[in-house]
Formats: C-alpha cells, structure tokens, sequence
C-alpha cells in the first residue's frame, strides 16, 4: 500500500487488488458503501460494493481529516497504455477530495492515457483539473484515434456507442435521483444534449472520456 499525504487534510490510499482483499474489512466497505451512497444520492448494496471493488486490479480509498471519503478503482489496458477508471464515489467533503483521488490513480498507473464512463459533469470538471487533455469536451470534437479508444473501452458494455462518444441507453436506470448541475450554464447546455436528458433530470444514456494524463 502507498500512502499520499495531500493538503487539505486529505488523504490517498493506494492499493493492489491483492492487499486491498487482505486488509477490507466489513467495516470498511460498510464505510466506503456509505460514501458512495452520499456521492450518488442513492442507497447501495454493501455486497455489491464488495464485488465490484474486488474486481479492479487497483484500489484508492481517500480520507479527508481522517474521516473515509470515497474511493476509486482503476482497471490497466496496456495495449492502448490507459488506466481506465472502473468506478468513483465521493461524498460530500468539499472541492478538491475527488481531484486529488483521481489525480493519485492516474499517476499511479504508469500510464499515459485515461477512460472513463459517467453521467456526471463535475466527474468531467474533476477529472479535467487533473489531466493535459480530455475528449469529448464542448469546444473540441474526438479524433479517429480517441473514438477508436472509446469504443473498445465499451464494448463490453449495455448500449450504442455513437461517434460523439456517447453511448445510448448505457445504463438500466439513471444513476442519479437527478444528474447534477455544474455552474458553467454553457457545459450543461452540451451535457444536456449529449445525454438528452429529460424534464426530471434524468438520462439512461453515458458519455465515455478518454485524454492524456501527462
């Protein structure tokens, strides 16, 4: 395990697959269940939390003033030299905690590249303070090469992948008891159309993202 002592009273954990089985608690994953309630708004399963984050080959657990806050799970793809974010929840500790996870999991998977799936625009905003480059965004459409990237990274999954890298009726329900709203009015006016977001927030579709972290 590698231990990252960030400003802000914030703390990283970073583990294989392997020591995190050795050391997981019921109590932990009693704690990381419930921060992920937080973050999506939505009670969950602590034997689904359970299986999920043992089936990642990485594990990051943050802590912010000492108190479990979220967690990550990070999956690597060597052919396309990408660390692929296979889950995330934070809950509600202040700006900066999912930023310095996400940035800690990347940095720590050697690689040059990131993906990841998700409904959310502050995942984008968080994920886009940490990275060089992050595709799709509203100024910049992906080239050949980020779609053939996004592509493989779901093709394993539910939905229609579409050249704009958003894959239609990804998920069996929304995520969220509504997607979040990001301040910027412009990136949600584009996140809006991307996932054609209903009257009550909600959507069943997901965007895949792919950059470069450094």
């Amino acid at each position: 395990m590698k231990k990252f002592s960030l400003k802000d009273g914030v703390c990283v954990e970073y583990y294989t697959s392997a020591h995190f089985r050795e050391v997981a608690t019921t109590e932990i994953i009693s704690k990381i269940t419930q921060a992920t309630s937080n973050g999506f708004g939505i009670p969950r399963d602590e034997e689904d939390m359970r299986s999920h984050i043992f089936d990642a080959e990485n594990i990051g657990i943050v802590h912010k003033d000492d108190v479990l806050a979220g967690f990550a799970t990070t999956q690597i793809f060597p052919e396309m030299d990408l660390c692929y974010l296979h889950g995330i929840a934070v809950g509600s500790t202040g700006a900066g905690t999912g930023s310095s996870l996400l940035q800690c999991m990347f940095l720590e998977s050697g690689t040059n590249r990131f993906g990841f799936t998700t409904q959310n625009p502050l995942m984008y905003l968080s994920a886009k303070k940490t990275v060089v480059q992050i595709f799709p965004n509203p100024e910049t459409e992906p080239n050949t090469e980020t779609v053939g990237f996004g592509k493989k990274l779901v093709a394993h999954r539910n939905g229609r992948f579409l050249g704009t890298m958003t894959i239609k009726e990804l998920y069996m329900e929304c995520l969220y008891p509504a997607i979040p709203i990001p301040k910027d009015g412009s990136l949600w006016r584009w996140w809006q159309q991307m996932l054609q977001i209903d009257s009550d927030g909600k959507s069943r579709d997901g965007i895949v993202f792919v950059g470069r972290i450094k």
